[in-house]
């Protein structure tokens, strides 16, 4: 990690950079705005969703380089030039693992958070330790306690969604990486589910995700069909 402390802070930079020069035209925007100059406050609005736009795609190819540098221990240059190539060979598989992250994630949160505060409101009514006046822990309003619990398990449940999300990537991009380079080794290391989601999902047939009772329902479902009218 220390080797490639020059590759993380170069890779933030460009985020940070970035950011300014589009914070610097929303800024233009607003001053021509509030002056009355519609044209300038026009052009710097649509120059700052552009970089805007190429702001997202940066973090989103910053954040597979990085996982590039991990595995060959490559430059940030060298690094970006292959996750914009993982991206552009590999884009359904991406779209459709992200899409897929990104529902985990906000359900995983909220799933987090509401357990979190409705247990620590359980907790705080259910215990003479909480309820009694008399103890030095009482609890006057359990409802604010709860609430307060249910925002911190959402901080909690938010990391390591995002964990999960980075985990996913990776798994995504060295799947993808060792097919690339060493497809003679992909059945010794690829678990056969990733496999098989990932060559499903890149050819757009999802019914590898299906449960396998499920699919076999489908499956009796139409064959009982084509039989009921041929006859």
């Amino acid at each position: 990690m220390t080797f490639h402390l020059g590759t993380l802070a170069f890779g933030a930079f460009i985020i940070a950079l970035v950011s300014i020069v589009r914070s610097g035209l929303e800024i233009i925007a607003q001053h021509s705005k509030s002056h009355g100059n519609r044209v300038m406050a026009c052009i710097a609005s649509c120059l700052g969703c552009c970089v805007g736009c190429f702001e997202s795609t940066l973090r989103f190819l910053n954040k597979n380089a990085y996982i590039d540098v991990a595995v060959h221990s490559t430059n940030f240059c060298t690094a970006a030039k292959n996750s914009f190539e993982f991206v552009v060979n590999a884009g359904v598989a991406v779209a459709a693992l992200n899409g897929a992250c990104s529902v985990i994630q906000v359900v995983g949160s909220l799933l987090v958070a509401v357990s979190g505060g409705l247990t620590t409101y359980l907790l705080v009514t259910g215990f003479s330790r909480y309820t009694s006046d008399l103890s030095p822990h009482y609890v006057a309003d359990p409802s604010a306690v709860a609430i307060m619990a249910g925002v911190l398990c959402l901080g909690i449940g938010i990391v390591f969604m995002h964990t999960f999300d980075q985990c996913a990537d990776t798994m995504l991009y060295t799947f993808t990486d060792n097919k690339k380079n060493t497809p003679q080794t992909l059945d010794q290391f690829a678990p056969d589910n990733l496999s098989k989601l990932v060559s499903e999902a890149s050819s757009g047939n999802y019914h590898a995700l299906q449960p396998s009772g499920a699919g076999t329902a489908v499956q009796d479902k139409q064959t009982a069909s084509g039989l009921y009218h041929s006859s």
